[in-house]
């Protein structure tokens, strides 16, 4: 063999050492389904509400397939918005994105009630230069089969946040069952179930990619959003935790953390947000009416589940 032949060979040899030595072994410590929920929840309750700033890029499109690209998260940017979050309300958590220029609302997106009737909501409202539209749909009616999805969907980008708890009873929905990701990046993958509106049925609706690691803790870093033909249509990443400011913690006990990179993705609508959170803290910075749905007066309002409602008050023979 010659003298290049062999070097050739040696050097193929030490690349695959070294590449070998790159690829992470599968772990080795392996947490229960219960283990996985109690730790998250535990984290999650220290955050009973919630206010920080928000650096925010949106892109989505109107109902005429316009593109509306607006905002920076770039690390020269200034904050943009504001994020709060309320648990107080039983069984029920309202939270509103807020983005602002010069002073100015651009757009809420978020849940709570309804300023006219106090139902419980969910929304998106935007007002850029002459185009504007506000979005809303009942909460209860979320996820039923004929429900048109909003152009960019608070309820989805609710469950990204890693401070809303899961459900920890899993003889009952809803639920979440554990599977494993046994290849690169290793995940515990818990899937959510719970029944549709109205049908009953039982429904996969998101699967939450929590790290699978030896050395590392048990934190999400991906969110699937599935519809009603197990097909996803929104996929999430969160990244770089950081502590939550809590008043009077006690010293010995460490604060909730929480992900504050988010880029949140619908690729059917060809929409999606991005947002980089920071000063967060639980401190009661704001009253509970700015979770309030009020869209601007005069401001064009579409209600995505008013097909499907006035169908439902037909065959109840009740007038809307």
């Amino acid at each position: 063999m010659s003298h290049g032949g062999a070097r050739r060979i040696a050097a193929a040899a030490m690349a695959a050492m070294t590449l070998a030595g790159c690829i992470q072994p599968m772990p080795k410590t392996l947490l229960r389904r219960d283990e996985l929920v109690a730790r998250y929840n535990a984290n999650a309750r220290q955050a009973p509400r919630l206010w920080a700033r928000a650096k925010i890029h949106v892109s989505l499109r109107d109902d005429k397939g316009w593109p509306i690209p607006w905002g920076s998260t770039s690390p020269l940017a200034s904050p943009n918005g504001l994020l709060l979050l309320n648990k107080d309300r039983p069984g029920s958590a309202d939270f509103v994105l807020v983005g602002l220029e010069a002073g100015r609302q651009l757009f809420r997106l978020g849940s709570g009630t309804r300023d006219s009737d106090e139902q419980d909501v969910y929304y998106l409202w935007y007002q850029w230069g002459q185009r504007g539209q506000a979005y809303w749909g009942l909460r209860w009616l979320a996820g039923a089969e004929g429900v048109e999805a909003l152009p960019l969907d608070p309820l989805h980008l609710l469950g990204v946040l890693g401070i809303v708890e899961l459900p920890g009873d899993f003889t009952q929905l809803p639920t979440v069952a554990v599977t494993m990701q046994e290849q690169r990046p290793y995940a515990y993958v818990l899937t959510y179930l719970d029944r549709q509106p109205l049908t009953g049925d039982v429904m996969f609706r998101r699967r939450l990619y929590l790290r699978w690691s030896d050395t590392q803790p048990a934190r999400p870093f991906r969110m699937d959003l599935l519809d009603n033909a197990g097909r996803t249509v929104m996929i999430a990443y969160m990244s770089d935790y950081q502590p939550i400011d809590v008043p009077d913690l006690p010293a010995a006990q460490k604060p909730p953390v929480m992900p504050t990179d988010l880029d949140i993705r619908w690729p059917q609508r060809r929409s999606r947000i991005h947002i980089v959170l920071s000063e967060m803290t639980t401190r009661p910075k704001w009253e509970p009416a700015a979770l309030t749905y009020r869209p601007p007066a005069g401001l064009p309002q579409e209600q995505v589940d008013l097909p499907l409602l006035l169908d439902l008050l037909e065959k109840q023979g009740t007038q809307p």
